[in-house]
């Protein structure tokens, strides 16, 4: 979902406006929901059920630690779609706030957190080998620097956020192999 989300953006040509988003949904309402990111909740969701699975992989390891890290991801994941599918049914009016914190923000907060946790229990796990456990850690940290620079350094968010891209998809991919 992301890979296709960002296929379909030109990033030179992001709405920068209220009337900007509205003339793009005007002109075509399936590149505005992908400019909106409307995927994204079918992508988090996905990513809940990998948080389930991950927790049954590495609960033996440590459970206390997965119990809170579990918390944390799911948590994330709530705080994430509820919000994004508000966003989506009323994006009119909330157009103006896309780019600025928002509770999708404390979403990933909470899921950088969880994948913390996740990859600390890796690297004391022998299910998954210790560089998913740092590519966890790597992304984990570049997502929380990406969330926390949307409130302290606004201009940073966008190079952290495609840093952290970089190691969430290897991330997801050695997951999903390692679940399997």
């Amino acid at each position: 979902f992301y890979i296709s989300e960002l296929s379909l953006i030109s990033w030179d040509s992001y709405p920068a406006s209220t009337r900007d988003w509205f003339l793009l949904i005007q002109q075509n309402k399936l590149l505005g929901l992908f400019y909106l990111n409307a995927l994204d909740i079918f992508s988090i969701s996905f990513l809940g059920i990998m948080f389930l699975a991950l927790h049954a992989a590495l609960t033996k390891t440590n459970k206390s630690l997965m119990v809170i890290a579990a918390f944390f991801a799911l948590l994330g994941v709530g705080v994430f779609i509820v919000p994004r599918i508000a966003t989506l049914l009323s994006a009119g009016e909330a157009l103006g706030s896309l780019g600025t914190p928002t509770p999708q923000t404390i979403g990933f907060l909470f899921m950088s957190i969880g994948v913390l946790l996740i990859s600390f229990v890796m690297l004391q796990s022998n299910t998954f080998n210790k560089i998913t456990a740092w590519f966890g850690i790597l992304a984990s940290m570049l997502t929380f620097a990406t969330q926390l620079s949307m409130i302290i350094a606004p201009s940073l968010s966008t190079p952290l956020m495609f840093a952290g891209g970089l190691f969430w998809f290897p991330w997801w991919a050695m997951v999903g192999l390692g679940l399997l």
